[in-house]
């Protein structure tokens, strides 16, 4: 695999280490509570499969909940209304999947539903959500809570992560570094742009 990246090991090996310092540093100051990681580690005994019909506001929603409650076909509705186009033209159907793979607001909703239900419509960045759950089924080689239970933690902290403090918090140490740049073509390398005069000022 190395090989066909074009990479050798010392390379892989400094990009990873400089990708799990970036994540140490972005998630270093975010909370997760005992019960958030063994919520995680709760679903993770698990895999979900499930379809959906993801939609763009909740008036839609409500038509598509009115139509399958009056025995229309989930798969049809799916392919007429969904806007996810990777699920769309199969019905709706999902990839299996397990905790941490969706957003949070779709996985709070199927982890607690019985298998053959149907949500009512579930709200997040990406429109509305009416899902209907498949199969739970067991997950294989999950590993123990306490070998595993760090990782969990930094896993649920990165969803967390807010790019904009994140980048404020780059800046800052870039800035506190005071760093020397001694070829002058990148001597501007670590500047900061000033921000555009918004010419409030002028009379």
């Amino acid at each position: 695999v190395l090989m066909q990246s074009g990479l050798d090991e010392e390379t892989f090996e400094e990009q990873l280490r400089l990708s799990l310092l970036q994540k140490k540093a972005a998630t270093e100051d975010i909370e997760v509570s005992d019960e958030e990681i063994q919520t995680r580690y709760d679903r993770l005994q698990y895999t979900i499969n499930a379809r959906h019909i993801l939609v763009g506001d909740e008036e839609t929603a409500n038509e598509v909940i009115e139509k399958l409650d009056n025995g229309e076909d989930f798969a049809a509705l799916a392919e007429e209304y969904s806007i996810d186009p990777g699920s769309a033209a199969n019905g709706g159907s999902l990839q299996s999947f397990t905790a941490g793979e969706m957003v949070p607001e779709f996985e709070d909703a199927v982890y607690t539903m019985e298998v053959d239900a149907i949500s009512e419509p579930v709200q997040s960045q990406h429109g509305f959500h009416i899902i209907q759950l498949l199969e739970k089924n067991d997950a294989e080689d999950v590993g123990e809570f306490d070998d595993i239970k760090d990782q969990l933690k930094m896993d649920i902290a990165a969803t967390k992560v807010d790019d904009a403090t994140f980048q404020g918090k780059i800046d800052k140490l870039f800035e506190d570094a005071n760093i020397k740049v001694k070829i002058d073509e990148y001597k501007d390398l670590f500047k900061k742009e000033e921000a555009p005069e918004t010419g409030d000022n002028e009379e």
